[in-house]
């Protein structure tokens, strides 16, 4: 080939232009040049508009695949939960969620957020540990019983800010104790 036409299509590829309806950049060899009508498609239009239109549809089947993930997933968590239900002997026969349950191991067994698990929203805390009959234990239970009759709770909230200080902010207020 001539130098010069060489040369034209290196200096093509160098060239870029602003679409006016998407405002995508391109190169001025991307583009196809014509007066008057549009030029006849040729096979390479057709495989681009076949390729365009086999992305559209694997977006498609990537969506749904997605959904039906999703549905198994639950679908997945709903059936493990009700094998859960079965075999747990502390949690389910108080209606309680074991994801919500956190282990203190002393004084008490666990304390419970219910309602954490399925959302944002805790409905009651719930100190849950095991009989202890007549131990050192009972009476740590008992006071700890007497100490929710009576209101004694706090909520106390630390915040630290980024240069380090302290600040505390309690709220105390008298709790009604179930039963």
């Amino acid at each position: 080939m001539n130098e010069s036409v060489l040369a034209l299509f290196a200096l093509q590829d160098q060239i870029f232009g602003v679409c006016p309806c998407c405002c995508e950049v391109f190169r001025l060899s991307d583009c196809t040049l014509f007066r008057g009508a549009a030029p006849a498609w040729t096979w390479l239009d057709k495989i681009e508009q076949e390729e365009a239109s086999l992305d559209a549809l694997e977006e498609k089947i990537d969506l749904q695949l997605d959904q039906l993930r999703e549905a198994a997933r639950k679908a997945g968590r709903k059936r493990a939960q009700a094998i859960v239900t079965k075999i747990d002997r502390i949690f389910a026969p108080k209606r309680l969620h074991a994801d919500d349950a956190k282990p203190l191991c002393h004084p008490v067994d666990y304390i419970v957020f219910d309602g954490l698990n399925a959302s944002t929203e805790v409905k009651r805390i719930v100190l849950l540990d095991r009989e202890a009959g007549q131990t050192p234990r009972a009476e740590v239970q008992a006071s700890i019983k007497r100490a929710i009759k009576n209101g004694n709770v706090q909520w106390r909230e630390l915040h630290v800010s980024d240069s380090a200080v302290v600040s505390a902010r309690s709220i105390r207020r008298a709790i009604r104790a179930d039963r």
